[in-house]
């Protein structure tokens, strides 16, 4: 039997459920729960990043290319639900636009990674 290589994120994604589940038990509801796990998570990455001493433009970059993977990531799951919305005739033009809302803080963060290059005190 070969044994799949450990991966510590595989660590971080089952504490981070942990975290749901301890809101959910505790009676709140699972959508709350879901965005507090989140919430949470992220909190800790900022706390961190804050912290760093290093690599703290690394990091932000970092950090910027996560939202633009969440952004990227909900368009497409938004436009695969206006194509469906096509096939079925349902779709109304005023479903794009949550994809030009997307579109802006998708363009201005991706220029930001391209463009940024760091704080250097020494010039």
């Amino acid at each position: 039997m070969v044994r799949k290589k450990a991966n510590p994120a595989d660590s971080l994604e089952r504490f981070m459920f942990g975290i749901y589940d301890y809101y959910h038990d505790r009676g709140m509801p699972q959508k709350t729960a879901k965005a507090r796990m989140i919430d949470n998570t992220l909190e800790v990455c900022v706390k961190n990043m804050n912290k760093e001493e290093e690599i703290p433009d690394h990091m932000l970059v970092l950090m910027a290319q996560w939202m633009s993977r969440a952004l990227n990531n909900r368009g497409a799951q938004i436009t695969k639900d206006i194509k469906k919305h096509q096939e079925e005739g349902t779709y109304d033009e005023k479903m794009l636009n949550i994809l030009h809302h997307l579109k802006a803080p998708k363009d201005a963060v991706d220029s930001f990674i391209e463009t940024y290059k760091g704080w250097n005190a020494n010039g």
